[in-house]
Formats: structure tokens, C-alpha cells, sequence
């Protein structure tokens, strides 16, 4: 059996079934058109923005628990400080 999959045939059998598959089938199909005529279609370029833009998206997203997880560490800090401030306050008016 050949590990490669005749472009031709692979375009022949998503038509036939085009109707059964529905978007995948017209997927498949631009995807095919694409590896032959170099230029892609709007269905490629849309899911590569998608890509692109969930790609963006899980970034910012882990930049932001990373922000709030410093956050939450200079609130820490900051307690601990206003406790320090605190106790020394205390001493001093017990003198």
C-alpha cells in the first residue's frame, strides 16, 4: 500500500461524498485546491487566522495569570510589610 494519497483521488471522493460530509467535505476540498494551485482559499485563510489569533489569545492569556500571580505576591508583601509597620508602631508607643 502506497503512504501517499493521489491528490486527484482524494478530490474525487470528497465530491462524491460532499454532500454527506457537509463542511468538512468543502473543507477538504479547498484544502486539496490549495496543494494544487499554491493559492489558498478563504476557508484555509480563515482558520489559519483563527490559529493565529487563538495562538495570540492563550499567550496574553497565560502574560495575565502570570501578572495577577505577581500581583497576588506583592499583596503578600505589601501585608507583611504593613504588619511589620504595624508591630513597630506598637513597641514604639508602648515606650
Amino acid at each position: 500500500m502506497s503512504r501517499y494519497i493521489n491528490v486527484g483521488d482524494l478530490h474525487n471522493v470528497v465530491m462524491k461524498r460532499k454532500a454527506e460530509y457537509g463542511r468538512l467535505a468543502t473543507l477538504i476540498d479547498n484544502i486539496v485546491e490549495e496543494m494544487v494551485c499554491g493559492t489558498p482559499t478563504a476557508d484555509v485563510v480563515e482558520r489559519k487566522k483563527y490559529d493565529l489569533l487563538q495562538s495570540g489569545y492563550e499567550t496574553l492569556k497565560h502574560q495575565l495569570e502570570k501578572s495577577w500571580d505577581r500581583i497576588d505576591e506583592l499583596d503578600k508583601l505589601n501585608g507583611n510589610m504593613r504588619d511589620k509597620i504595624d508591630k513597630t508602631i506598637n513597641e514604639q508607643n508602648k515606650i
